[in-house]
């Protein structure tokens, strides 16, 4: 058992070693097929939260690179901490939230939306959070008199 525990060791660092060193002798190739994967992975994903259609929720933009998934119920902080999946700024992002979520099933709570329509989604949420503040509510109607 020992032996076999050394020699994978020695697999896994001699495995280390070689694929570093191939990536940097092949660098387009190894950047064409990551790019190539992350682009399938995407779809993928997006065609199951589009139910088969890959297009903005709201207002059927279609551009892959301007879609996103969005928390419909915006619960997005605590839904990325119970998937393990909040670390922002580390290599928890893009793929990488693509992969957690096909492993654990496609969760349900998703939605497709373009970037606009996400961004205009959050600004009307803080806009209604806002609006709770009695003395910005009064404010805003003085001010509209």
């Amino acid at each position: 058992m020992a032996i076999q525990k050394k020699e994978n060791k020695w697999n896994k660092e001699y495995k280390a070693k070689w694929n570093k060193e191939w990536i940097a002798n092949n660098r387009e190739r190894y950047n064409a097929s990551k790019y190539i994967y992350r682009e399938k992975l995407k779809i993928e994903t997006l065609m199951h939260y589009g139910n088969g259609t890959i297009a903005c929720n709201y207002c059927g933009f279609s551009n892959i690179d301007a879609l996103c998934l969005d928390h419909i119920n915006d619960n997005g902080a605590q839904h990325r901490k119970e998937l393990n999946i909040s670390c922002r700024g580390s290599e928890r992002a893009g793929s990488s939230i693509y992969e957690k979520l096909r492993k654990i099933g496609y969760p349900i709570g998703l939605q497709i939306l373009c970037a606009n329509c996400n961004m205009i989604k959050e600004l009307q949420r803080k806009k209604e959070k806002r609006l709770l503040n009695p003395f910005y509510a009064k404010r805003i109607k003085h001010n509209g008199d």
